[in-house]
């Protein structure tokens, strides 16, 4: 999905599936063509969570997914991190985490929302943006130029506009 009219680049998040003291991990690392933001976005029935990255240099950043449990109540935590900095967490069922796919390859265009990891019940997307679309504030904390949240649907201006990290609204 498009999101507005943003730059438009090609990034590439490459890697794989290893073990983690019995957990599911899978590690990787996301490449950008130019230095950007990246906002993370972890999908399950019923409700969203975001996280947005730090600065990430052109070149490759490191991203690890963690699938941690199951829990008690028959979940599992899903922990998204990009360059070390940032954390998109959410609780899926543990059927999904077992059937959790990723490509070992994966494009990404910025300014476009893309799939990257699919399971019943629960999805990870990615939201890429040049660094000449987004402005910089205090203590890492980036919002999108004003010029671009013109159009874009409330959940997603909200979510590009202010802090670093919280639930997608409908």
């Amino acid at each position: 999905m498009r999101l507005g009219d943003f730059a438009e680049h090609i990034a590439t998040i490459r890697g794989g599936w290893t073990g983690y003291h019995g957990q599911r991990r899978w590690q990787g690392a996301l490449e950008m063509p130019v230095a950007g933001r990246a906002l993370m976005l972890v999908e399950t029935d019923g409700a969203a969570f975001y996280a947005k990255t730090g600065a990430l240099p052109p070149g490759a950043t490191v991203v690890d997914l963690l699938l941690r449990g199951p829990n008690p109540d028959g979940s599992v935590q899903v922990m998204l991190r990009a360059g070390g900095t940032s954390c998109a967490e959410a609780r899926i069922p543990a059927a999904s985490s077992a059937a959790m796919a990723i490509a070992a390859e994966t494009m990404l265009r910025t300014g476009w929302v893309m799939p990257w990891a699919a399971a019943p019940g629960a999805a990870i997307r990615w939201l890429t943006l040049a660094a000449t679309d987004v402005a910089s504030h205090r203590n890492g904390i980036w919002a999108v130029k004003p010029r671009h949240l013109a159009g874009l649907p409330e959940s997603w201006a909200a979510a590009l506009s202010r802090g670093r990290q919280g639930r997608m609204r409908d």
